[in-house]
């Protein structure tokens, strides 16, 4: 079984994309890896650079750890695709958040590339690191042999949900090509759901806070809380790759690899900023069997977002092995929680202060006299979320369309 672990790395003391010291990062997830794992089961180590690691810097991360070894790869927009349909900054809907060409390169290299460079190197197996992944206990078995010798083929340490600005339309693209390509997914269907009158509300609700407070003075309601309303929806759920652990044998499998190069046509990295965590995770929930995904647990393992000093995105995640994980108790006191994802708020019930309830009045009232306008009677006593729902959107358009009438 010849099997890497991998990092795609950078060679700067500030990254474009979040400005941190991405080499120093390398340094000590590589120093976290081998005192905790690697120093017993030796296993090559493959850092994967844009040509900025000189042979000086590569000697230095070596620092004597034979297994560790260097290899160039470039990156390109695909040219299928046309220029004026790439953004040089993709970013999302509020405009909270841009992402550039590099970080889009990144996904495109661990949902597609990476599977036939590593074939062609003659390896059977990887597990992805990043050079902010940290992992702060002690492994004691072989995490290769562990997941062959129990017929695992992708193994992974969290459970996360992607937010939905960077996942808006997957869902829907991913249920097209199913139905087209009329494919009996293993598990995917499950991470999918009818939406319901409640989640439609919610939805309505959401929008009309974030209109009227847009910085969230007034309530918790985030981007990451509006999920696209349509008949069917997508959880969003999958792994959070940073880590994971699989056998390549099945990126090769033909189905798998016209889903991935599917996805790839359509722009997915570099149009949609759809990341390798959604692609790869939905590509396991269609075309794994569930018996042979595999949660690590016993081991802690820190994969954080930190943008200003403030945790965004991941963090640090408790080993049930780790019985004195005091690094975790230093994280959490530092940062305040130990984790987020887009279900930290997704999940929290909304927090209204007292002026919204005169913002809902005003505008449900709105609603009715926009209704009374256009109808020539009143609306009928439906419940409040009915109202709100059908009406909160149309309010505006009634008012302009009595206006009308009456000049």
């Amino acid at each position: 079984m010849k099997s890497a672990i991998v990092y795609l790395a950078q060679n700067t003391r500030k990254d474009p994309q979040y400005g941190r010291d991405s080499r120093s990062m390398l340094e000590k997830s590589l120093d976290l890896l081998y005192e905790n794992y690697n120093h017993k089961f030796k296993h090559p180590v493959l850092i994967f650079h844009e040509g900025d690691f000189g042979p000086a810097d590569q000697e230095a991360v070596i620092a004597g750890r034979d297994e560790i070894e260097f290899h160039e790869v470039h990156f390109d927009v695909p040219s299928f695709l046309r220029k004026e349909e790439v953004p040089e900054f993709w970013q999302s809907q509020t405009g909270r958040s841009r992402f550039g060409m590099g970080h889009r390169h990144m996904y495109r290299f661990y949902s597609l590339l990476l599977f036939d460079i590593l074939a062609d190197l003659g390896y059977e197996w990887y597990m992805r690191l990043d050079d902010d992944s940290f992992v702060h206990s002690r492994i004691g078995y072989n995490l290769f042999e562990f997941m062959e010798k129990n017929d695992y083929e992708y193994g992974y340490r969290v459970d996360v949900q992607e937010g939905l600005s960077p996942s808006y339309g997957f869902g829907e693209t991913v249920l097209a090509y199913i139905k087209s390509e009329r494919i009996e997914p293993s598990f995917f269907f499950k991470h999918v759901k009818e939406i319901t009158l409640n989640d439609i509300a919610r939805r309505r609700i959401k929008e009309f806070l974030l209109k009227i407070d847009p910085e969230g003075k007034s309530h918790n309601v985030r981007e990451n809380n509006l999920s696209p309303v349509d008949r069917e929806s997508y959880d969003r759920r999958g792994y959070y790759n940073n880590f994971h652990i699989t056998r390549i044998a099945f990126w090769k499998r033909p189905e798998v690899q016209y889903f991935l190069h599917h996805m790839d046509r359509v722009g997915a990295a570099y149009k949609y900023r759809w990341g390798d965590l959604l692609i790869q995770s939905a590509a396991v929930q269609i075309f794994m069997p569930k018996g042979k995904v595999y949660k690590f647990e016993d081991w802690t393992y820190e994969h954080a977002t930190i943008i200003g000093g403030k945790l965004k995105y991941g963090g640090i995640y408790h080993g049930t092995q780790d019985k004195d994980a005091k690094v975790v108790k230093a994280f959490r006191e530092r940062y305040g929680a130990e984790h987020l994802d887009a279900s930290t708020f997704t999940h929290r019930e909304i927090v209204l202060f007292p002026q919204f309830h005169r913002w809902r009045s005003t505008w449900v009232r709105r609603a009715e006299m926009a209704w009374k306008a256009v109808h020539g009677e009143p609306i009928a006593k439906w419940p409040m979320l009915l109202r709100t729902l059908w009406l909160g959107r149309r309010s505006r358009q009634h008012m302009d369309a009595a206006g009308q009438d009456q000049s």
